[in-house]
């Protein structure tokens, strides 16, 4: 289970466990993972992110921060959603 908190365009945290995998329910999981450590760093330039996962006993985190806000991937998608919410006149 996770759960994403948003910190502007910028930042984001996804807070996470993996325990309740492991525990019946009414969904038939049809896979369960479990991390005892996870550690990854990530750099991702057409973006310009970077982001680190860290996983202890199946509870974790995943920080993802944008350093280049000038990507090119990454204006090109900012130019695509103001296109969008003009279309729809979206403030």
């Amino acid at each position: 289970m996770q759960h994403t908190f948003e910190f502007g365009v910028y930042t984001g945290l996804t807070l996470m466990e993996q325990w309740t995998e492991w525990f019946p329910s009414q969904t038939d999981w049809h896979w369960r993972t479990f991390n005892p450590l996870k550690i990854e760093f990530e750099l991702d330039s057409s973006m310009g992110d970077i982001e680190i996962q860290i996983v202890v006993l199946g509870l974790g985190f995943i920080l993802r921060c944008k350093y280049n806000k000038d990507a090119e991937m990454f204006k090109e998608i900012q130019d695509q959603i103001k296109d969008i919410k003009d279309e729809l006149d979206v403030p």
